[in-house]
């Protein structure tokens, strides 16, 4: 009972983030009181998760020319799209930041970075109504390493408990169950970790992407190769300031950022048994192969 009355007042305080004394901060306070003159993004980084969005995103904002969301990930447009406009809105810069720039400078572009939304059912036709003319970054990963690498980092949460082979096994049926969580909007940030992921479901990227395609014009939509950005990430994010109309930058102090290897509390996972491994590569081939003949792009990921 003790228990049952705790998580109730943790939701409700969670559910009304104003009434959380915890969570204030003088930054927060005066944000929310600026939030109608503040900016929407240009550009958003709308997928994939534990597919290099932070690395995009923290470097892309060193270039002068951008300027990021305070906060990393708000998810606005799949877990957090109840909160309203107005709180969104709260995380970016003010409108006379961005005059007083443009009249020493060039052109500002706002980014935000919401790497979750490309799975949500919504969040595409979301983004389409509030911002209409953005640009959208979209990341792919080997979908055979991105479903053990989410798997992994939600077992380091301790929300998973299940096998990652198990987890395979019922990958359609868990599937079902987070989609018809997202079309009865029962999903919260804070209830994001009760889910069970669909880990395989998630790197069938054309099923996710296709929807983005249809409200927004191809030129608006940059993707990438996380391979490429490994190899060669000066190019890449340079590739990116040229989608955005913006002039090259050095990028000096590059750095790649992997919370699991930057905190040496985190063990390494252990590599994915062989057997799993070829039977994902198999199961994901005609996948990636309509993906690369949808976007003319090759990936090179069934080996």
């Amino acid at each position: 009972m003790k228990n049952q009355l705790k998580n109730k007042f943790r939701n409700f305080i969670l559910e009304y983030p104003f009434l959380n004394p915890y969570g204030f901060t003088f930054d927060r306070m005066i944000r929310n009181l600026t939030c109608r003159s503040r900016l929407l993004p240009d550009v958003i980084i709308v997928g994939n998760n534990k597919s290099a969005s932070n690395t995009v995103f923290y470097n892309l904002i060193e270039h002068p020319q951008i300027q990021g969301s305070s906060r990393r990930e708000n998810r606005f447009f799949d877990a957090n799209y109840w909160r309203g406009t107005n709180w969104y809105r709260s995380y970016f810069p003010t409108k006379s930041a961005k005059t007083r720039f443009e009249k020493k400078n060039s052109e500002l572009i706002i980014l935000d970075c919401s790497p979750t939304a490309y799975l949500h059912p919504y969040a595409a036709n979301r983004v389409k109504k509030l911002l209409p003319n953005s640009k959208i970054i979209i990341l792919f990963r080997n979908p055979t390493d991105h479903a053990y690498s989410l798997y992994h980092h939600r077992v380091r949460m301790k929300v998973e408990p299940e096998t990652f082979e198990n987890c395979i096994l019922h990958d359609q049926e868990r599937f079902d169950e987070t989609e018809k969580k997202w079309r009865n909007d029962e999903v919260r940030e804070y209830s994001w970790k009760d889910l069970r992921l669909s880990y395989v479901s998630d790197g069938i990227y054309f099923n996710h992407i296709e929807k983005w395609f249809s409200l927004f014009p191809k030129e608006n939509i940059h993707c990438i190769n996380v391979d490429d950005l490994a190899k060669d990430p000066i190019y890449v994010l340079n590739k990116i300031c040229r989608f955005l109309d913006l002039p090259e930058y050095l990028f000096n102090n590059y750095v790649k950022k992997n919370v699991n290897k930057e905190d040496p509390r985190k063990e390494t996972y252990k590599p994915m048994k062989p057997e799993t491994r070829k039977k994902l590569i198999e199961f994901y081939k005609p996948h990636n192969a309509k993906l690369e003949s949808f976007l003319n792009k090759k990936f090179n990921w069934d080996v």
